[in-house]
């Protein structure tokens, strides 16, 4: 069952006021591209939440290529329990294919999808546009979607209930995807504001990145490999002995003083 934790309403402002609650701070991603390291969707979620002090709204789960869409809906399901258990939401991805994420979300019941791209997924992905999806979800579902820059936003407005955007900063992962530096960040928020929608920025995002993101305008952040792919360079002395756990905790020690400086607020 998907959390729907404020009660079942098909309004828009159930959306809204859902996607307020749960779209900010932390936003956790759970993903397999660290399976040689011993992480799998399940594993993510589970620490992301039970590590998170409540500060974990929700989980994404990301699938970088389209699953087997049974296999896929089984593991949401599962997935929804434990973010059920931790009043998270449990939110679809899968890159450039959002018409699976709709296949898998309707069937899991999650709480809805996040419809992401690169570029790459522009050229090669499925053909469904963000009006198709909300159709096929309805209007109790919450739709996210990848931005690059504030015309987007302005675009995406009448179907998505939040905004996340493409890498702030370059990555060796994806290098080709460009990146938006922090006045590209800053003008996504401004235009993320007017819409009175959340927004989540991140993409080699370092915890004393978190300050200047949530003062930009942003609801929130996501961190991926730094959590993950500990250490971040075995050669680093600093380094080494790190845990996933030391790493969230930075990320969310940062949030802390964010609040602590705008009297409690995130």
């Amino acid at each position: 069952m998907p959390l729907k934790i404020i009660g079942h309403n098909s309004s828009e402002a159930f959306r809204r006021e859902l996607a307020a609650k749960h779209i900010r701070g932390f936003y956790g991603m759970a993903t397999d591209k660290f399976a040689a390291g011993g992480w799998d969707h399940l594993k993510c979620a589970e620490f992301l939440l039970s590590s998170g002090n409540g500060k974990v709204g929700v989980v994404q789960w990301m699938f970088d290529t389209p699953p087997d869409v049974p296999q896929a809906v089984e593991l949401v399901k599962k997935g929804n329990a434990v973010c059920k258990k931790h009043n998270a939401l449990s939110i679809v991805l899968v890159y450039g294919h959002p018409s699976v994420a709709v296949e898998i979300a309707l069937a899991s019941r999650a709480d809805g999808i996040h419809y992401g791209w690169s570029r790459a997924h522009r050229e090669n992905g499925d053909s469904m546009s963000l009006a198709d999806a909300r159709e096929q979800l309805g209007q109790s579902m919450l739709i996210g979607a990848t931005v690059e820059n504030a015309q987007e936003v302005g675009a995406a407005a009448n179907y998505a209930d939040y905004f996340g955007t493409t890498a702030l900063f370059p990555s060796e992962l994806r290098k080709a995807q460009g990146s938006l530096g922090w006045e590209g960040l800053r003008d996504i928020s401004r235009a993320a504001n007017e819409a009175n929608k959340p927004l989540v920025a991140g993409g080699s995002v370092k915890p004393s990145d978190v300050q200047n993101i949530m003062e930009s305008g942003a609801s929130g952040f996501f961190a991926i490999s730094p959590l993950y792919s500990i250490p971040w360079d075995p050669k680093d002395r600093k380094a080494r002995g790190r845990t996933p756990k030391m790493a969230l905790d930075e990320y969310l020690g940062q949030l802390d003083k964010v609040a602590a400086s705008n009297g409690g607020k995130t």
